[in-house]
């Protein structure tokens, strides 16, 4: 049965339902239903306005507000917002205008009702025209020198912002050079008026990034380029986004004459990102194109998803004339290999750092030709440093100074092995990944005399038996200062080496395998012992256990004595107890007076619990804090660090920073309650993380 719903009898709804007109009744209640919902969304639309305007997003504020005056015209609601947000920007005579429709539309309505409204309208529109009347152009009245001063501080958001308050602000901004010597297109709302301005402000940039899904406005910056307006152009961006634009628009020949117009100028740097574009379509630009058009080009990045036999081009164009500006090559491609990268080392032969992704190990012959390289990255998936001036003035020949390797997949050792031994005299940072399976034997004898002689930092992780040869080359080494040994196959020789080690100031073990934890006990004995030593000095400063399988709780009583350690990193120690890292940090407290310990970081244990974390709280030099994974850590231990490091004075923690990272019994009031207290306060959760964890 269809029961009657209740209503009020002398409402138009209650009619329609007694006098079953039911066609009325739906459209009665449509109506209302259309009323409350417009009523709602025009609430929620003033309220959004008003938060984009007081974060100075005006455009998007200023649509909300035109929305909600097209949508109850005849109400003062939106009028006020758009007053509001003109008045906010220094418009006030567009607020006089906005407020002058409202006053217009409002009497004209002839509803009695709105009469208050009418009252805040004109209340609002006394107040812009005072403010009109008293407004101050400081921009105009200040000597240009302190408007420049002012336009330095200015974000390029704020800038572009500044171009549509007057003609006399966008006049003095647009004279001002170095407003624009760096500009950036990143699909913003400032790209709209500093796109319409490109003419006017191109001839001053010098460092441009271009990185936009907007057809229009990718156009726009190389038709200026091709028209000559980005004369002083030093560095040049265009990411994968922008030439998905340039290929899908047709805008390639646009491009290569953009290209021709600025290559033969200033530009020294290029970063090209080609990875979004189709494989089996011609490739919009090649190496060789761009090696051709860009003859004072001296640093490049070069991204394609294409192999560098597709995507490198014909080097013979180029007519045998050598490219001896570009000293830093960046290639991220599909594949590169021996025969298709040669022909580019002939033609710059003065590459000074060279960082390939995509590489075969074949590609090693032809690197052993760059006779003035110095940085040398083969598949490295990190950071890889830039060049120091000294290496980019150097003429020495054959004196490398870093090489890195594939960090996730080894490199056959018969490949590599023979360019390190080439520069074992210059090499000062080494990071290798190695397999030399099946010619442990071989190698060992051919590279016996392996010697680093200004070696400053190693990192190795390899396990068919070529440790004893890198051990052996780092030997009693008085230039190295970090050591990062990843699988380690036998510890009484990293030990011994250790102990040989007089400047060693960091150590990294990623042990991934049970450790030797008698061989660890012998080493932090023997730093224990020269910091108590009064005629030696312990030179260690950094100590990270990283991945560690069955770690007895002993070896970490003998890390507190280790009074030299600024920093202490235990990052996924399986093993040790919860009873063992709280005697560890209680162990530091005791030695605090004398120990230097700035910062320390426990991630991925979770066997660390409250009262772990509270007693960090008495290690007086502390620092900086970081606590990452820990299972058992909860609200009640933040708060109890916090409070337990606030100095009495000032009510302050005494530590400068605290890291708390997907600690899923911590919540966000715990961060808030530091924040109060600690300079430096960053707190992330990661849902999908803490689900990962919890299956």
């Amino acid at each position: 049965m269809n029961a009657i719903p209740i209503h009020e009898p002398n409402s138009p709804t209650g009619q329609a339902i007694q006098q079953r007109d039911f066609d009325r009744l739906i459209n009665e209640t449509t109506q209302g239903i259309n009323l409350i919902l417009n009523d709602k969304l025009v609430k929620l639309l003033d309220q959004r306005s008003y938060g984009l305007g007081m974060k100075a997003k005006f455009e998007l504020a200023l649509q909300d507000a035109h929305y909600i005056v097209k949508k109850i015209p005849n109400q003062a609601i939106g009028y006020l917002r758009m007053g509001g947000l003109y008045e906010l920007q220094g418009k006030q005579l567009k607020a006089i205008n906005t407020y002058d429709k409202a006053l217009t539309t409002i009497s004209s309505s002839g509803d009695t009702g709105l009469t208050s409204q009418y009252t805040q309208v004109l209340e609002a529109k006394k107040r812009a025209v005072k403010k009109q009347n008293t407004f101050v152009d400081f921009i105009s009245i200040l000597p240009i020198e302190l408007t420049y001063l002012v336009f330095q501080q200015l974000s390029q958001e704020t800038k572009s912002e500044c171009l549509t308050v007057s003609s006399g602000w966008r006049k003095r901004l647009l004279e001002y050079p170095a407003a624009w010597k760096e500009l950036t297109s990143n699909d913003t709302l400032a790209d709209n008026s500093i796109t319409s301005a490109l003419p006017y402000i191109a001839k001053n940039v010098e460092v441009l990034s271009i990185n936009t899904t907007n057809p229009r406005v990718c156009y726009r910056y190389l038709e200026n380029m091709q028209n000559g307006h980005f004369n002083k152009l030093k560095s040049l961006r265009v990411t994968e986004s922008t030439t998905q634009q340039i290929s899908s628009h047709a805008m390639t020949a646009t491009m290569s004459i953009a290209f021709f117009r600025i290559g033969a100028a200033l530009l020294t740097t290029l970063d090209l990102d080609l990875l979004g574009l189709d494989n089996n379509a011609p490739p919009i630009t090649t190496l060789a194109d761009v090696l051709s058009i860009f003859p004072n080009l001296s640093k490049l990045v070069f991204k394609s998803s294409g192999s560098l036999q597709r995507v490198g081009g014909n080097v013979a164009m180029l007519h045998g004339k050598q490219h001896l500006a570009l000293n830093d090559l960046d290639l991220r491609l599909e594949t590169i290999n021996k025969d298709s990268f040669q022909p580019f080392v002939t033609h710059c032969p003065r590459i000074r750092r060279l960082v390939m992704i995509g590489c075969l190990p074949c590609v090693f012959r032809p690197v052993q030709k760059l006779s003035l390289l110095k940085i040398f990255s083969y598949n490295y998936q990190h950071t890889v440093s830039e060049l120091e001036p000294r290496q980019q003035r150097s003429i020495n020949p054959y004196s490398m100074h870093k090489i890195y390797t594939n960090n996730s997949v080894p490199t056959p050792a018969k490949n590599i092995l023979p360019l390190v031994s080439k520069h074992m005299k210059t090499l000062e940072t080494v990071y290798l990944y190695l397999d030399g399976s099946g010619d442990v034997p071989t190698l060992s004898a051919a590279h016996a005399a392996l010697r680093f002689r200004k070696i400053k930092s190693l990192s190795l992780r390899e396990t068919s038996g070529l440790q004893p040869l890198f051990l052996h080359s780092i030997y009693k080494s008085p230039t190295l200062t970090h050591l990062c040994m990843i699988d380690v196959m036998d510890y009484t020789a990293l030990v011994d080496t250790l102990i040989e080690l007089p400047a060693l100031k960091r150590f990294q073990l990623f042990a991934r395998a049970p450790v030797d934890g008698t061989n660890l006990m012998r080493l932090f004995n023997h730093y224990s012992t020269l910091c108590n030593t009064p005629n030696k000095t312990c030179s260690l400063h950094a100590l990270e256990l990283r991945m560690c399988f069955d770690m007895p709780d002993s070896v970490l009583n003998n890390i507190a004595n280790i009074t030299s350690l600024t920093s202490i990193t235990l990052d996924d120690v399986k093993g040790i107890s919860s009873e063992g890292v709280y005697s560890l940090i209680k162990a530091l407290c005791v030695n605090s007076s004398t120990s230097n310990l700035s910062s320390i970081r426990l991630m991925r244990l979770h066997t660390v619990r409250d009262d772990t974390i509270i007693a960090l709280s008495k290690i007086s030099s502390l620092k900086n804090i970081t606590l990452e994974q820990l299972s058992l850590l909860t609200d009640h231990g933040i708060t109890e660090l916090v409070n337990g490091m606030s100095s009495k004075k000032d009510d302050r923690a005494t530590i400068e920073s605290l890291t708390i990272k997907n600690c899923y019994n911590v919540h966000q009031g715990s961060a808030t309650y530091a924040r109060r207290k600690i300079k430096d306060v960053v707190f992330e959760l990661n849902q999908a993380n803490y689900t990962m964890l919890v299956q």
